[in-house]
């Protein structure tokens, strides 16, 4: 993980969604802020 990264999004998830994410994170070989970037971006597409 990134120094520079904010950490604080365990805080706001369950520990089953934040698994989930680092899961993400590892299949697409990225930081969890990637993938709550990648997350935000597909979910703006299926608006």
């Amino acid at each position: 993980m990134n120094e520079n990264e904010i950490v604080e999004i365990s805080l706001l998830l369950s520990k089953a969604h934040l698994r989930l994410l680092e899961d993400l994170a590892d299949s697409k070989n990225c930081s969890l802020g990637e993938a709550v970037r990648l997350l935000l971006k597909q979910s703006n597409k299926l608006k």
